[in-house]
């Protein structure tokens, strides 16, 4: 059986993770407040393809293992 839960901003800060993955990895310059769509190639530039493969990479990274719990 597997159990998922939508984190997204709930129970986690993981915009804040997201953008502080995609800065070191490609090297820009990204904050919480500049993600202001769910469509995450709008912020970053891109195809929605693209963003699935950042995605599966932030995944597996330490950023998204230890993101900080929303108070």
């Amino acid at each position: 059986m597997i159990i998922a839960c939508d984190i997204d901003d709930v129970l986690v800060d993981s915009y804040s993770g997201i953008a502080a993955f995609h800065n070191e990895r490609y090297g820009t310059n990204f904050c919480k407040e500049d993600f202001t769509s769910y469509l995450l190639w709008e912020t970053w530039g891109g195809t929605y393809e693209e963003a699935v493969v950042k995605m599966r990479e932030y995944y597996q990274t330490e950023i998204f293992r230890n993101l900080p719990l929303v108070e």
